[in-house]
């Protein structure tokens, strides 16, 4: 299981392919939020989302997917690979971001903003109340604003880890 997997670090690292360092250990520390990862490699929505994207230039769910099915090979014991050249997610984000286009150097604060915006806004999906949330949204309870202003704009992967608010 991947939890197993999460006792030991990935015996896979990242190679560096022209002053991406900050790159490499931004990624490299994504790849180590267990839930983050999980979603990644086993939830059926980012898998629909990459069937639906393969083609899109603007699509970096698709690349994010790619890179953690290789750092988390599913046999990771029997795996040889010793790194990951990530080429594809280097490409893909500097087409989508011109400030990261390039081999020269960048701050690795700009491109976890650039990450989680970029996948929260294309993993977003728009939710339906619970039942006891539309109860108090109907007698005029604290759930309609926190619904119809929040909840259904930062309802992803990023907002359930990385946001301060709690939309369940």
């Amino acid at each position: 299981s991947l939890k197993d997997k999460f006792k030991s670090y990935p015996k896979i690292g990242l190679q560096n392919i022209g002053a991406t360092c900050y790159m490499n250990s931004t990624l490299q520390c994504f790849s180590h939020i267990e839930k983050f990862v999980e979603f990644f490699k086993y939830n059926p929505q980012i898998k629909d989302i990459v069937t639906k994207n393969k083609n899109n230039e603007n699509n970096l769910s698709v690349s994010f997917k790619t890179l953690i099915d290789n750092l988390w090979p599913d046999n990771l014991n029997q795996s040889t690979q010793k790194y990951y050249s990530p080429d594809d997610f280097k490409n893909k984000i500097s087409k989508m971001n011109p400030l990261i286009e390039g081999i020269a150097a960048n701050d690795a604060k700009d491109l976890v903003n650039f990450i989680i915006m970029t996948l929260h806004l294309e993993l977003n999906k728009e939710s339906e109340l619970t039942e006891n949330q539309k109860e108090n949204s109907q007698v005029g309870g604290e759930y309609e604003y926190f619904y119809n202003h929040i909840f259904k704009q930062n309802n992803s992967i990023i907002s359930d880890l990385f946001y301060a608010i709690n939309c369940n």
